[in-house]
């Protein structure tokens, strides 16, 4: 922060990205918008580095990713894509997030669980609706 004035660097990669997230989303949408506390679960799977892409790594499950892009950038990034499911913002009231390297020429991308939490002495949802899967993954973005 300089003089009073944020700057703020977005890549055009990541609005590409957003635009993805996005797309997928709609696909998953609930009918209408959701309108009690959420609970989202992110789990990110990014690119393998080349050193990483070797023989000695090629069993490799899990290997958690501890270097650029920050996890709460890249849940902001989410969240602020799938605004059309929820009134506000503020609805938002748990986030589960982890970030890995993808398996070895696996899918790269998020996998996106949401669901609304039960409050009691709130009417919610009917049970047919609870049934039904708002997103389950939103495929690999």
């Amino acid at each position: 922060m300089r003089s009073g004035f944020v700057r703020i660097y977005t890549p055009d990669t990541a609005d590409a990205w957003k635009a993805a997230v996005t797309k997928m989303g709609l696909k998953y949408k609930p009918g209408s918008l959701l309108t009690g506390p959420v609970y989202v679960r992110l789990l990110f799977a990014l690119p393998r580095p080349k050193y990483l892409s070797t023989r000695t790594y090629q069993d490799e499950i899990h290997r958690p990713h501890f270097v650029k892009p920050d996890i709460d950038n890249l849940c902001k990034a989410v969240l602020d894509s799938l605004r059309d499911w929820w009134k506000d913002d503020c609805q938002v009231a748990m986030v589960q997030a982890s970030k890995w390297y993808a398996r070895l020429g696996g899918p790269t991308g998020v996998e996106i669980h949401v669901d609304e939490l039960d409050v009691p002495g709130r009417p919610s949802r009917s049970k047919k609706e609870r049934n039904k899967p708002w997103c389950h993954q939103t495929s690999k973005v």
